[in-house]
């Protein structure tokens, strides 16, 4: 009698056990399935700028409670205000700039050689006949343009999915959607008299329809590269009188390139995500928590892109401007390394719930290389360009959270927080300052 009763209450909870299982199970197919949707359905676009938060960026990603096997993040991020920052060694180098900061279509050059777009072209072909026409002053601004514009971020929203694994793991998914536009484009024309034979405004038109190139504004909208990756945080208990505890997170993962690649015809058009093939993620963070909730972190990551080939504008003549380049063709493209470093002071109030964040957040992107699939070009002035070099930007970010993790009896997990990003400096880069939020809810 007592064998059969055991053997009863083990049945019980064996099936219990199937049971959990079987639900956790069935979540995580209706997940994957909406996840899988969302990217069959919705067409995919480029954006700027480069200081826009990465969809699993440290700041934003919420804390998962242990008890806790699901959570779910919405996150939105909206700018205000924008501005762009030339590279450091071109300072100087034209109209006497001397400063960094310029309008966002003159982060590559303030000024645009309309004449030198025609250079290094084949004489046979219509562009190089239309040079051979055209009289030209060396030593003037002749057929020189100064173009302005406004990119308007308008939103940067972020969908995130983490699920528990064994041994302290998170599964977890990212996928940004943006929606950014560039407006009220203007071309100056800046020497009084051109010296051609027909009007500034038309002459550019010409060559604008010669490289097939749209030089005026554009509206993008739509998913990027979807991100997966496994996470793991410890923590360390410290038996001293100011440091009580050590925290650290390893992150591992992939990136699929679900984004659209850069439109090369548009002004700067760049893809929503890298532009290349898949990608390798890893990061670290390493955090101190101090008395009186106090908290210092650092936190950093690389991402490495395999390269892709692609239709892309490049230059065939060392003079020529980046965003009149009328050549186009087939080129690989090895990726630079992706990478962001995080410095962060948190104060945590007494007992948990809301917390003060303080961060600084350094991007970069090491030079990208270009390699024609055609002969006659010359590869170093191809990857002269600017827009292949380096680029960086920094920001600083204000932000307040409240996470009800310290209700540990709740099932049901809540956190939210709101903060302010401002885009303080950068190189070869469009900054945005921003205001935005996080929600998260966590079961």
């Amino acid at each position: 009698m007592i064998k059969t009763n055991v053997l009863s209450v083990f049945s019980k909870r064996s099936e219990e056990k199937m049971y959990r299982m079987y639900e956790s199970l069935r979540s995580f197919n209706v997940v994957w399935r909406m996840l899988i949707c969302l990217l069959l359905v919705v067409p995919l676009h480029a954006t700027i700028p480069h200081n826009f938060f990465a969809a699993y960026n440290v700041l934003i990603v919420p804390y998962r409670p242990p008890q806790c096997a699901f959570q779910f993040q919405l996150a939105g991020e909206f700018g205000f205000h924008t501005r762009g920052f030339m590279g450091d060694d071109d300072l100087g180098t034209v109209v006497g700039h001397t400063d960094s900061a310029v309008n966002v279509l003159q982060i590559y050059q303030c000024a645009q050689d309309a004449v030198a777009a025609l250079k290094g072209l084949d004489p046979l072909s219509a562009q190089g006949q239309m040079a051979q026409q055209l009289i030209v002053d060396e030593e003037g601004l002749l057929g020189v343009f100064k173009p302005s514009g406004t990119i308007n971020a308008h939103a940067n929203l972020v969908l995130a999915a983490r699920f528990r694994l064994p041994y302290q793991l998170t599964w977890s998914f990212y996928l940004p959607y943006r929606i950014v536009e560039l407006s009220n484009v203007f071309w100056q024309e800046l020497g009084a008299d051109s010296g051609l034979a027909i009007t500034p405004a038309d002459f550019l038109n010409q060559v604008a329809e010669l490289g097939n190139l749209d030089l005026g504004g554009w509206k993008r909208h739509g998913f990027g590269d979807l991100v997966s990756r496994v996470e793991m945080y410890r923590t360390f208990p410290q038996n001293r009188s100011w440091l009580q505890m050590v925290g650290i997170a390893l992150r591992a993962g992939m990136i699929f390139p679900t984004a659209l690649k850069g439109d090369p015809d548009k002004l700067l058009a760049q893809p929503f995500g890298d532009d290349s093939g898949v990608g390798l993620h890893g990061s670290g963070m390493l955090e101190l928590n101090y008395r009186h909730g106090i908290v210092l972190g650092v936190d950093g990551e690389i991402s490495y892109f395999f390269g892709n080939t692609g239709m892309r504008r490049i230059k065939t003549d060392s003079a020529q401007t980046d965003l009149l380049l009328l050549t186009k063709v087939p080129a690989f493209k090895n990726a630079g390394l992706t990478q962001r470093f995080t410095l962060y002071a948190e104060k945590v109030q007494r007992g948990g719930g809301l917390a003060g964040t303080l961060a600084y957040q350094y991007f970069k992107r090491t030079d990208d290389t270009l390699y024609p699939c055609v002969e006659g070009f010359d590869i170093q002035v191809i990857n002269d360009a600017e827009s292949l070099q380096e680029v960086t930007s920094h920001s600083l970010i204000f932000m307040l959270t409240y996470d009800w993790a310290y209700q540990s009896s709740w099932c049901v997990v809540p956190a939210c927080s709101a903060f302010l990003k401002v885009g303080c400096n950068g190189k070869r880069a469009v900054v945005a300052d921003t205001v935005g939020f996080t929600a998260s809810v966590a079961f």
